[in-house]
């Protein structure tokens, strides 16, 4: 604590490593930031203040931070990922219930949640974007998918499905459920 922005800094210079932090119990302290240059695991769920992790990070249950979660590979929880601020990963973020951020949602790869995604601002994926009820970005900001795809395999790699169609798709194949 205290040193997050040093932290921020060292790990953008020197680099991600193939360590992996273990959090075997429940963590519920809301003043805590983590930044690791490895893998940060959850066993259960973390509600913390900021989490930065060089690769992924997974929880059993659900991640919640009162600032943003960013990793340099794929986020992903059994339950729910939540940030008041951004929700950030080079590639995919999966939860099995839903995903919420206040600001945006970024992920080079796939964005997927059981429930529903929704962003204060706007959501991008590098491939598709897919929920189990909706997908909802904030008031004039876009939802994009297949950032990363050529446009003639959106359909396949690049699509958009929930429950009922968002009105501000930008980019991305509108699916309706593959129905």
């Amino acid at each position: 604590n205290g040193k997050t922005d040093f932290a921020i800094w060292l790990l953008n210079k020197i680099g991600k490593t193939e360590d992996i932090k273990v959090f075997e119990e429940s963590i519920n302290d809301n003043t805590l930031s983590i930044v690791f240059a490895g893998s940060v695991e959850f066993r259960i769920s973390a509600n913390i203040k900021f989490i930065k992790a060089g690769r992924f990070i997974e929880a059993g249950w659900s991640i919640k931070a009162d600032g943003s979660i960013e990793a340099g590979r794929f986020i992903k929880a059994g339950g729910s990922i939540k940030a008041v601020g951004s929700i950030k990963a080079g590639g995919s973020i999966e939860a099995g219930r839903f995903i919420k951020a206040g600001v945006f949602i970024e992920a080079g790869g796939s964005i997927k949640a059981g429930e529903f995604i929704e962003a204060g601002w706007s959501i991008k994926a590098g491939e598709f974007i897919e929920a189990g009820e909706s997908i909802k970005a904030g008031i004039d900001c876009g939802i994009f998918a297949g950032l990363e795809i050529k446009i003639p395999l959106w359909s396949t790699y690049a699509f958009i499905r929930a429950n009922e169609k968002p009105n501000n798709i930008i980019s991305g194949y509108w699916d309706d459920k593959g129905e």
